[in-house]
């Protein structure tokens, strides 16, 4: 992808630009003349802030957070001891998600999302 919006911030010594969001780790090159840098970057990890309850016998649930991502393909769901999510919604690209939570204990915890 391209850096846009590029800006001098320190005389020679630091630049800005807007990178579109992602996942995971990316490179970058900047390029001065007929001189160039290569440097990776990663985007920040997601973070769940809350989750909606669900039944003992399992149901869809809701998280919000960040950073959740913006592609089905690069996101799981994993719900404590009682398995991974199926059939993940975004409803709101990096913040909002939903999904079937199989049937189990009735107390949601230690559940993560992994983005990549």
């Amino acid at each position: 992808q391209t850096c846009t919006s590029l800006s001098m911030e320190k005389n020679h010594t630091q630049i800005s630009c807007y990178i579109n969001g992602g996942t995971g780790t990316s490179s970058m090159t900047v390029s001065v003349a007929s001189l160039t840098a290569t440097s990776s970057y990663s985007y920040l990890p997601p973070i769940i802030t809350n989750i909606t309850m669900v039944p003992t016998y399992g149901g869809r649930t809701t998280i919000y957070g960040a950073n959740f991502g913006s592609s089905l393909a690069t996101i799981s769901v994993s719900i404590g001891n009682v398995g991974a999510c199926t059939s993940i919604i975004i409803h709101s690209p990096d913040s909002i998600i939903s999904c079937i939570v199989p049937r189990g204990s009735g107390i949601i915890s230690n559940s993560m999302i992994s983005v990549d």
